[in-house]
């Protein structure tokens, strides 16, 4: 298998790619999750950190060090490696990676495990951006959840990351969760918005294959709500957060005006990233591939100095950036087409095509068209995945 190098012309754009890390630990298993993580063992936690250090080591030299736009840590649970485990993740990155040129740095936590010091050890590595996993602001849902946490750990996590000198942190909730009624959801959205964070992100809930959540639908001990009934829901989230002055920037997100993820914005607007750890994935021009979610497998490759087992694909041109602009209607400011073609060099034949698609999408009140950018509607955002079919 060939071993990739970040050269210039490994990318469409001039911009290096952002870098995330997947950090596989976690205390739990929650209900609704189907992101790839296991339970933190300190001896698993020393083999993990052992073959992230060589990962990077295949694809970077310390001489040549790569400098992402922006940082983002999630999970799993990264918070669940501590201290210790924390500043051992950054020493050894720092080897392969210039962290003072992302000008933002995420890292998720979760209430009720912060490790004292954490935080401070955070803050001191150059952490700018802290996203909370609160889910619900209520006791009895969080229980349903499958979560660990209560209501008081998360504003506890709150009060601890203000008071940390982190001014720039959100929350994460789940709209649409089976029995929670819309004064739960209503008084949920409340309290969050009440602690004054400067991003939100709210998610409707997906029904995962091999969930435990999926297993309670098919056994008809919970039932999901009506699709009506979660639209709803999300209305309610837009309406609160603009009541206090966040604006949603993306299907599922809300922030004040410039404390938007810029990680993300940039893998939306086509930016590309490379990823790092199991189930981590990647985008290098047309090439993707995600490593396999099986910590042993990634461990064992790589102390035989292999790169972790993974899938891989090289996407044929067209489909390649139909992709990319389908991401960009995810946003509110939509896609410009004058700067789509300026940045990845569409053929004239493409562009008439996407044209069209979306001046049908347009006459179906999906889209609007203002000086060449095209931006989702309200009826757009609701029905994003029609959008992207039409693309694709």
């Amino acid at each position: 298998m060939a071993i990739l190098c970040f050269a210039r012309h490994d990318f469409l754009s001039d911009m290096t790619p952002s870098l995330y890390i997947h950090v596989p630990f976690c205390d739990g298993k929650c209900t609704y999750c189907a992101f790839y993580s296991v339970a933190y063992r300190e001896d698993s936690a020393d083999r993990y950190l052992d073959a992230l250090s060589r990962e990077m080591a295949l694809y970077a030299e310390p001489q040549v060090k790569l400098r992402p736009p922006t940082i983002y840590m999630g999970g799993g649970t990264p918070s669940a490696l501590g201290v210790e485990g924390f500043k051992r993740l950054v020493g050894d990155l720092s080897v392969y990676v210039d962290m003072t040129a992302a000008s933002e740095w995420s890292m998720e936590l979760n209430p009720g495990n912060l490790e004292p010091g954490l935080l401070q050890a955070m803050k001191d590595a150059g952490v700018t951006r802290v996203s909370i996993g609160a889910q619900a602001f209520d006791d009895p849902t969080l229980e349903t959840m499958g979560r660990r946490h209560r209501v008081k750990d998360t504003l506890a996590a709150v009060a601890a990351v203000a008071a940390g000198g982190f001014d720039h942190w959100g929350l994460d909730l789940i709209a649409g969760y089976p029995g929670v009624s819309p004064a739960t959801w209503r008084e949920t959205l409340r309290q969050a918005l009440s602690l004054g964070p400067s991003h939100l992100s709210v998610y409707d809930l997906s029904v995962e294959p091999g969930t435990r959540m999926a297993q309670r639908v098919e056994r008809g001990i919970a039932i999901t709500p009506p699709e009506s009934a979660t639209l709803a829901a999300l209305q309610v989230a837009v309406d609160l957060a603009e009541d206090r002055g966040l604006r949603r920037y993306e299907i599922s997100n809300f922030a004040h005006p410039g404390r938007e993820c810029f990680h993300n914005l940039n893998c939306w607007r086509g930016g590309d990233y490379v990823g790092f750890g199991p189930a981590a994935s990647s985008r290098l021009g047309r090439r993707r591939w995600t490593n396999r979610a099986d910590l042993d497998g990634y461990v064992a490759a790589l102390a035989g100095g292999e790169p972790p087992p993974r899938e891989e694909e090289t996407l044929p041109p067209e489909t390649d950036l139909c992709e990319r602009l389908m991401f960009g209607f995810r946003l509110a400011e939509g896609v410009d087409m004058g700067q789509f073609q300026d940045v990845f060099s569409p053929t004239p034949d493409q562009v008439e095509r996407w044209i069209g698609r979306l001046a049908g999408l347009s006459r179906e009140g999906l889209l609007v068209e203002e000086g060449g950018r095209w931006r989702p509607t309200e009826r757009g955002f609701r029905l994003a995945d029609r959008i992207a079919a039409e693309l694709l």
